[in-house]
């Protein structure tokens, strides 16, 4: 990663955050940003672990466990080190007792994780955010009216942003004006529940087993309780699965091999990722801690988006929007939506290679092709009916009457030359590094597939119009072997 950026300090400089309300903030290109650059390097302000998973993956770091150190009281939980164990403590010591009690609640990893994020620090240190919280208009004081400071949450070079203060994670979007009555009286419950918990864990002081279970909660508790649904709230739209790459074969097969769901983690800088179901960027784990890269060409001022699960390649347009809508409660609007570009077995357009003056697309065939290709555009989606090749092909100049045909090829659209030889053979060499970086790939070489890989997306960017099922399988391959940087373990299935 090039050096950090002033503003939100754990990206590169090539990321910045954008405040636009139609699509909340957001984080967008500071720069041109090239397929294969680090955007990202953040540790989450919270993580925890899955149920599932805790015997097999450190409760601290979310690495995968080899010589597992226990809690000395409970076996819930392992630890990778005694590190490991020291560190990740503090919290667990007060939710040692009440794990089981947790998990027959039946309550979701995210209430979990709403605990953990109050677990993960002192009360001290939130009593002494509170008149922050207060300023930003977002916490109700107990007397008064509340600030509206919202500068407070809006990264700038006056408030830069700080992924490890509660603030930024606090600020996240929790749509509270949109929830039915029901949606509150269900969360606000579960808020109760957790704050019982840290009443009797001593949280707030020790506790005494005389206390009235009806006995009202003091001021810093009622505090705490609202923190605790607030949580609940953001945690819906803003929780990332924090995950492990799984090698099903010795030696390691690409192909034969899973993404590993292990728990689940909040990113405040991350966070500002909005989704695409074409998305612009890839990630990886270290342990817990999330690395974000680019895996195709993000102009300058554009959004940086990456995938909250459907990709258009592998879903419907009517089955994204469903499960964008139920889960997140939005409607994307993304370049594969608009465009309505359909699934891998609707990607059977031909080759169309773009102007470079004003991007109109031509199908670089002759003219039995060309009512070929026609038939074939109009039978996948008519919101691609602009690239027919038939009204969209280059015509020769009267000019040079065809003796030049690199200066003779014009645009129809705005009747510039294009380099259509150069595009042509730029292509050519293009295809072969894809052909190069499967075989990369089918070897098992990662870096020289992600080299070959990204060779070819960036040049097909240049002049390929999408969707071209090619680019679409390229980029796949690419955020299989990104996420193959990360945490990797080999399982091999039993004999």
């Amino acid at each position: 990663m090039d050096r950090c950026s002033p503003i939100t300090p754990w990206s590169s400089v090539s990321a910045s955050s954008c405040p636009d309300t139609g699509s909340g903030r957001h984080a967008v290109a500071a720069r041109d940003v090239a397929p294969g650059e680090l955007l990202v390097a953040e540790e989450p302000y919270a993580a925890v672990v899955a149920r599932g998973m805790a015997g097999t993956y450190c409760t601290s770091c979310c690495r995968r466990l080899f010589a597992a150190v226990p809690c000395p009281v409970c076996c819930g939980v392992a630890f990778c080190t005694t590190a490991c164990r020291d560190a990740g403590m503090d919290a667990h010591r007060l939710e040692c007792p009440f794990l089981d009690l947790l998990h027959a609640s039946g309550m979701s990893l995210n209430g979990y994780l709403a605990l953990r994020i109050i677990t993960c620090r002192p009360l001290q240190y939130y009593l002494q955010l509170r008149r922050a919280l207060r300023q930003t208009g977002l916490l109700e004081p107990v007397d008064g009216t509340p600030g509206k400071d919202q500068e407070l949450l809006v990264p700038s070079a006056k408030h830069p942003h700080d992924p490890s203060s509660y603030l930024s994670v606090y600020s996240l979007v929790g749509l509270e004006k949109q929830r039915e009555p029901l949606d509150f009286l269900q969360r606000t419950l579960m808020a109760v529940l957790l704050l019982k918990v840290l009443q009797r864990s001593g949280y707030f002081g020790p506790w005494c087993d005389d206390t009235p279970a009806d006995a009202d909660a003091n001021d810093e508790e009622l505090y705490i309780g609202a923190l605790l649904l607030r949580n609940l709230q953001l945690l819906q739209f803003n929780a990332h699965e924090v995950s492990s790459m799984v090698f099903l074969s010795d030696p390691p097969v690409f192909k034969k091999s899973k993404s590993l769901y292990v728990g689940i983690a909040v990113y405040p800088t991350v966070a500002f990722f909005n989704h695409s179901c074409f998305p612009a960027v890839a990630r990886h784990f270290e342990g817990k801690r999330m690395m974000v890269s680019s895996i195709r060409r993000v102009a300058a001022g554009e959004m940086l988006a990456e995938n909250y699960g459907p990709v258009f390649t592998h879903h419907t347009l009517e089955q994204r929007q469903r499960k964008l809508l139920s889960r997140y409660w939005f409607r994307c609007e993304c370049e594969a939506c608009r465009g309505g570009w359909g699934t891998y077995p609707e990607l059977v357009q031909p080759l169309r290679l773009k102007c470079p003056h004003c991007g109109n697309a031509f199908t670089p065939c002759n003219n039995n092709d060309n009512k070929n290709n026609s038939k074939n555009n109009s039978s996948n989606n008519s919101s691609n009916s602009s690239s027919n090749s038939s009204s969209n092909s280059l015509r020769k100049s009267s000019k040079n009457d065809g003796k030049d045909s690199k200066a003779a090829a014009l645009c129809s659209c705005c009747h510039k030359p294009v380099p259509f030889e150069q595009m042509t053979a730029e292509m050519a060499l293009a295809k072969q590094k894809f052909a190069s970086g499967q075989r990369h790939m089918d070897s098992g070489d990662r870096e020289c597939a992600i080299s070959e890989l990204t060779t070819y997306v960036t040049t097909a960017q240049q002049h390929v119009a999408l969707p071209y099922k090619d680019v679409h399988l390229a980029l796949q391959a690419l955020r299989l072997l990104v996420a193959a940087r990360g945490t990797c373990a080999l399982v091999l299935p039993a004999k």
